[in-house]
């Protein structure tokens, strides 16, 4: 009965400091959300690296599907396999696709300073750090200056990739010392996750 209520004491810690995290990564962030055309992102490279999810944006809403060919770069160039192409990656793709180019990637980028936030919460709980370590920790990756930085210089890919770096190294040290499916499970996916962001 002890047992039970301590480890529903410690759900509700976790839960309690993943809100806190959330809560916090979206008010550092919140300058973001202000959407309109009038507030972009910054960068020269921003117009070139945000085109695989425009592109397939606007493709999908003329005809119904994504194209696996960006015609309009050149000569063309694959759209899916491309080493810049984001597509492939959920949490970059869908709010490009549901908000458009410049609202989209506002909201992307907000969602992964909250992704890497809890990475880094993770990665924490991974190495048995008590609450304080563990917000520390969420705190530092969710407000990484290197996220920032490669943003306002217009690597979007660059920058948004980084939120998964704390999922990755949470999931390969908890699969070294658990040896459980849900380290597995963390790891591939985040590392999937990661090669498919669009950066190399």
């Amino acid at each position: 009965m002890a047992r039970h209520a301590l480890k529903t004491r410690r759900i509700w810690l976790y839960a309690a400091e993943w809100l806190l995290v959330i809560g916090l990564a979206v008010f550092a962030a919140r300058n973001l959300l202000q959407m309109g055309t009038d507030l972009r992102l910054r960068g020269q490279e921003f117009g070139y690296l945000i085109g695989s999810g425009a592109v397939a944006d606007v493709v999908y809403d003329v005809t119904g599907g994504l194209p696996l060919w960006n015609s309009w770069m050149g000569r063309g160039e694959p759209l899916l396999e491309n080493s810049f192409s984001y597509v492939n990656n959920p949490f970059m793709f869908l709010p490009v696709m549901a908000w458009g180019m410049y609202d989209g990637a506002k909201i992307a980028v907000v969602l992964h300073a909250v992704i890497a936030g809890l990475g880094g919460w993770l990665l924490g709980y991974v190495i048995g750090l008590k609450t304080s370590g563990r917000l520390l920790g969420a705190l530092l990756f969710a407000g990484a200056g290197s996220i920032v930085g490669a943003i306002g210089m217009g690597f979007y890919q660059m920058g948004l990739s980084q939120a998964y770096v704390p999922w990755v190294y949470a999931g390969l040290l908890a699969t070294l010392r658990r040896h459980d499916r849900w380290s597995i499970g963390v790891f591939v996916v985040a590392t999937s996750l990661l090669i498919f962001a669009g950066t190399f």
